[in-house]
């Protein structure tokens, strides 16, 4: 199942615009379930993953829908909202055993300002108040500080959860504290993304803390020891392995088996609020891993999931992976 991945990509500033040229071709035996339409969507999403990693760095995830090989929605949206758009439509070649894609994507150069780093400089921030201890008083100069900050830039922040949630680094230059009136002062530096900040809506990251704990979601690395010896599914030279699933967003989920130096990518086949199962694609160590397995994770608990791997020719391994909190 290894993914023949071909990347060539030419990135040029014309005027006002980033533009980018990406290629990527798919194998057919990857996803022997999928059919022409779906094979151009995955084909089409790795290649606006790669442009858009080419333009704005690695932190990307890509969304599209297609109909009859026309893009409807050509944006691709990252985690702070910032977008990449395609040129044109893309150029879909098929073979009896490949899909291959070739797109030219850009980005404004005010979508690329609009995810760079911006600072905020801060001097001479004084803060004192009498109802707080004095060994609780730093933490709370350095809250005001940041939350004053950012509402420089967006007034409608309403308190220092949000505030810290929208600055993306603080960096306190200076630090003054007067024994006598209990009063700190404070110079410093705050970066935000501004596309981030323009698009917070205030409020909705208490929404969101408030429909996380109502509906638990499988975003995170998940860590587990796969330890049934003689189940043919892990064996490899009488090999059990320790297995690692990185889930940043269920477009860009893969899976890594590093006693066996084996993993891939995870294509999502079905989701619900409690489970999810994949289609194992590996990328590397095949001839080290057995191929063709669906892999289901299972909701135990807020912090453990069951792992189910199966495949048409043995039976399914159960195991259990664990939410890494570092």
């Amino acid at each position: 199942m290894k993914i023949v991945f071909l990347l060539f990509f030419l990135t040029i500033t014309l005027f006002a615009k980033v533009v980018t040229q990406q290629e990527v071709t798919i194998l057919k035996e990857d996803y022997p379930q999928a059919n022409r339409l779906q094979l151009q969507e995955i084909a089409l999403k790795k290649a606006k993953l790669a442009a858009s990693k080419d333009i704005f760095g690695e932190y990307f995830s890509s969304e599209t829908t297609i109909k009859n090989g026309e893009v409807i929605d050509d944006i691709i949206r990252e985690r702070i909202h910032g977008v990449i758009h395609l040129q044109k439509s893309p150029e879909f070649h098929e073979t009896s055993k490949s899909m291959s894609v070739n797109i030219t994507a850009y980005a404004s150069k005010k979508d690329i300002e609009d995810v760079s780093p911006h600072h905020i400089v801060l001097n001479d921030f004084h803060y004192s108040d009498p109802t707080i201890s004095v060994k609780d008083l730093k933490k709370a100069a350095y809250n005001a500080f940041i939350f004053e900050a950012i509402q420089k830039k967006k007034p409608s922040v309403r308190d220092i959860e949000e505030a810290k949630y929208l600055a993306l680094n603080v960096e306190i230059l200076d630090e003054q504290f007067d024994i006598k009136t209990l009063n700190y002062t404070i110079s410093g530096v705050v970066t935000y993304i501004p596309a981030f900040l323009n698009n917070y809506i205030p409020g909705s990251l208490h929404k969101s803390n408030q429909k996380t704990k109502k509906e638990e979601n499988f975003y995170g690395t998940w860590q587990g020891f796969l330890r049934d010896w003689k189940h043919p599914l892990l064996q490899t030279d009488k090999h059990a392995t320790d297995v690692t699933i990185e889930i940043p967003s269920f477009s860009t989920a893969t899976i890594e088996y590093k006693a066996l130096d084996c993993g891939g990518d995870l294509l999502v086949i079905e989701k619900t609020r409690t489970k999810v199962l994949f289609k194992e694609s590996l990328t590397y160590g095949k001839k080290r891993c057995h191929a063709n397995k669906t892999i289901t994770l299972q909701r135990l608990t807020p912090r453990s999931l069951e792992i189910i791997l199966e495949n048409e020719d043995q039976a399914p391994f159960h195991g259990k992976v664990y939410l890494d909190e570092e």
